[in-house]
């Protein structure tokens, strides 16, 4: 169950679990622009809601990781766990992606969790099944689960594109924050 191919429900719904940092944080933004810049603002602020999103991933399972130990009365503290744990931690940030740039466009929490969990939908639902091989595996956010557990060619095609899909978001959201004149009002 922690090492194979993850058939629950829990990868579905990824996107609202990871995009609520997102909502809580969505509500401060005028007070912290007066005390820094705004680059470092979205930056930072980008930053720590993607990291929140991959942490309570990995939180997520490290419990579910302690509660299947006591239960089988097993010790499953080995590379592989750590592995699992870090492409946990990938998915999170993967799915955290649409919340972080919908949070600087749209005020309403529902869509702010809603949208990203029909984006992944259809992400797993169709265009990995259309696009094939190497790419169609990067898009795909349910992949990520088992990211280091794979084959390792496949590792580095997923890093690059979830590195660069993160360096967009930070790009987009400094040019959206950076052409508004209201102090993070919205």
């Amino acid at each position: 169950i922690l090492f194979g191919p993850d058939t629950g429900y829990l990868w579905m719904f990824c996107p609202i679990i990871v995009g609520m940092p997102c909502v809580l944080l969505n509500k401060t933004d005028r007070f912290v622009l007066f005390r820094s810049s705004k680059m470092g603002y979205v930056i930072s602020k980008n930053m720590v809601v993607l990291m929140t999103g991959g942490l309570v991933l990995v939180i997520a399972y490290f419990v579910f990781g302690l509660i299947g130990m006591v239960v089988m009365h097993n010790n499953i503290w080995n590379i592989y766990f750590v592995k699992k744990l870090l492409s946990v931690f990938c998915q999170g940030v993967f799915c955290a992606l649409p919340s972080v740039v919908l949070s600087e466009i749209v005020r309403n929490r529902y869509l702010i969790l809603c949208i990203p969990y029909v984006i992944n939908y259809f992400t797993i639902m169709f265009l990995a099944g259309i696009i094939p091989g190497r790419i169609g595996r990067c898009i795909d956010p349910s992949a990520y689960g088992n990211l280091f557990l794979g084959a390792k060619e496949q590792v580095m095609p997923c890093v690059i594109t979830l590195v660069s899909a993160v360096g967009v978001c930070l790009l987009w959201n400094v040019i959206r924050l950076g052409s508004r004149c209201d102090c993070g009002q919205k």
